[in-house]
């Protein structure tokens, strides 16, 4: 809806839309920012996709994890609200392990 209201607003002109968009879409009222956040939203299936193959081993690692989940920083909190408890329990734990592991190193 917020990237529909972009579109909208950049047809019209129209400074309510616009506002409305960055409301919906967690951004500044701007062309620009509206852009970049529509650009980052469509990131969010590839980034749900990738995360989810890595926590489908049986055995990842943290690093194997952070290897893709650091390419999708920039939206974390919005993948991170669309993963189960059990997959952020699994990136947890993961984490844990390689805090574990280089602290008896």
């Amino acid at each position: 809806m917020g990237m529909a209201l972009k579109n909208l607003a950049s047809a019209m002109n129209n400074t309510q839309a616009l506002e409305a968009a960055a409301i919906i879409l967690g951004t500044s009222p701007t062309q620009e920012a509206l852009a970049t956040r529509t650009e980052q939203l469509q990131l969010l299936p590839v980034a749900i996709r990738e995360i989810r193959q890595v926590l489908a081993r049986l055995e990842f690692t943290w690093q194997e994890f952070w290897a893709v989940a650091e390419k999708y920083e920039v939206i974390k909190l919005d993948y991170w609200a669309l993963l189960t408890t059990q997959e952020t329990d699994l990136i947890t734990k993961a984490r844990k392990n390689s805090e574990q592991l280089s602290v008896n190193s």
